[in-house]
Formats: C-alpha cells, sequence, structure tokens
C-alpha cells in the first residue's frame, strides 16, 4: 500500500518533516509497531484487527479482492501465490468459489512479492485490492471475488507524535476517495 499512496501525498507537500517510510509485509509492520521501531503501520485485513489496548486502529477505506493474473484465469490458472495477509481471503474462496478451489497455493511475505511472482510464472494468479488497478499495467487480467478487505492505519495511543499521525492518516483517507 506504501509504494502506491504515501508517494502520492507527499509530492504536493512540503518538507516539513523527515519521513523514512518503508514498505513490508502488513506482519513485519505491526512486529515493528509493537517494538517501537516505527510510529504508523498500514496493513490490510479481511476484518478489524483485535489489538492490545495501547494501539489504535482507524479504517482508512474498504475494498473488493480481486485476483489478477497475466492470462485468463477461467483457462489458463494452475496456481495461486498468495501473501500471508490475504491466506483468510484464500481459505473464504476455496470454500465458497470452484474457481479456486481446485488450485494449489504457494504463500509469500508480501503482496509485492505476490505480484512479482505472477510476472515470472504467467500461469498464477494471485490476489490485489481493486482499487490498486489503476496502478497496474493494461495487460493483466482480472476476476472479481467477491471479498471484502479493510486498510487500517495502526499506531500507539500514547505516541508522542499522536497529532502529525492522525494528520497523515487524514491525508491517506482523503487520497484513496
Amino acid at each position: 500500500m506504501t509504494n502506491f499512496v504515501i508517494p502520492q501525498i507527499f509530492d504536493h507537500e512540503t518538507n516539513q518533516a523527515n519521513l523514512i517510510i518503508k514498505s513490508t509485509s502488513s506482519f513485519n509492520a505491526l512486529t515493528e509497531l509493537k517494538n517501537g521501531y516505527c510510529d504508523l503501520a498500514l496493513i490490510s485485513a479481511s476484518s478489524q484487527p483485535v489489538l492490545s489496548a495501547d494501539i489504535s486502529v482507524k479504517k482508512i477505506f474498504d475494498d473488493e479482492i480481486i485476483s489478477v493474473s497475466k492470462n485468463p484465469l477461467e483457462r489458463e490458472a494452475t496456481s495461486l501465490i498468495v501473501s500471508k495477509s490475504k491466506i483468510d481471503v484464500y481459505k473464504i474462496l476455496e470454500k465458497n468459489n470452484p474457481l479456486f478451489s481446485h488450485l494449489p497455493y504457494t504463500a509469500v511475505e508480501s503482496t509485492q512479492d505476490a505480484l512479482s511472482n505472477i510476472n515470472i510464472n504467467k500461469n498464477s494468479t494471485t490476489f490485489i485490492s481493486a482499487r490498486f488497478l489503476k496502478y497496474f499495467e493494461k495487460d493483466y487480467n482480472y476476476h472479481y471475488t467477491g471479498v471484502k478487505n479493510g486498510f487500517y492505519a495502526l499506531y500507539k495511543s500514547n505516541n508522542f507524535h499522536t497529532d502529525e499521525i492522525l494528520k497523515l492518516i487524514e491525508m491517506i483517507k482523503s487520497s484513496t476517495k
């Protein structure tokens, strides 16, 4: 998410603060937030995360999950490459969608890893947020899954920079509308 959303916000902002922006998996982002290595984590999840009392959660937006592949999914997909944050999406689809129920899957760390893999293995598919289709090349094929996903901002409630974090979250929300 940071690769798409964050640069758009700061291209138009003045340099009032030094920010280190890093893209990592949702699991790593949450660990870094808990350990105090970052002040704000952006994650995707199929339901609002339930975390310790000192971590606040703000929803940024909801979106539908779609499958993307280089080849038409219906006839040529032979496997799924799924980021760890989308395993729950795969489990829903495995039960409810015959298109995905027969496909073996490989779990990778992040959505970026999954996309890199399907660019190499043209008969694989992965899951992304439909909102990010506008950033993709036109040579991808996609299939709506009917599964909803949310994007959340997480931060420590007692953070010294809470005002700045809340302002950044509002900027992210307004840039994704």
